[in-house]
């Protein structure tokens, strides 16, 4: 899950291995293959480009054909999820979340739509099943709703699963 951080390490190979080992163990069961970068939608790429994160075409061979590429993706400025009041990197806090992003990104109310984008494109472009594994945003300020409600939105239009 969310792997990142992983130097020259190859997670196309380190996913395939792992499928590899599963089906030789005689299970077919569904296998979900999240995206290197910490599964982040947003850096998904369609086309051959070098590989960093997701990159290219669907890289997983699979003798049961029976598993989905998984992504996250969270809609506060630093992609964590932990939606902060206080800025990483300038160091400056506001009132609260949604002032920080909207000062970050005054399209907010968009910004999962955008962010799901490269997702999207990247498995129609693989013909693959994909899934959204986690999404969310903060309960206790319901502005965050309708950026939610976008988002959802757009995941329904792409006939795709996911999970809050």
């Amino acid at each position: 899950n969310e792997p990142h951080d992983m130097g020259p390490s190859d997670w196309c190979l380190i996913s395939q291995t792992a499928v590899t080992a599963i089906r030789n163990n005689g299970d077919n069961k569904l296998i979900m293959v999240p995206g290197g970068g910490g599964s982040n939608a947003t850096y998904w790429q369609s086309g051959n480009t070098t590989p960093t994160n997701n990159t290219g075409l669907s890289w997983i061979a699979d003798p049961a054909n029976n598993f989905w590429y998984e992504a996250h993706e969270y809609f506060d400025y630093d992609f964590s999820g932990s939606y902060s009041s206080t800025n990483n990197n300038t160091h400056v806090t506001y009132a609260n979340a949604w002032d920080l992003n909207v000062a970050a990104n005054p399209d907010l109310l968009h910004i999962g739509v955008t962010r799901l984008q490269p997702f999207i494109a990247w498995c129609q472009t693989n013909n693959v099943q994909c899934y959204l594994g986690e999404f969310g945003v903060p309960r206790e300020d319901p502005r965050w709703f309708t950026v939610l409600d976008n988002f959802l939105n757009a995941l329904d239009a792409a006939g795709m699963p996911g999970t809050y």
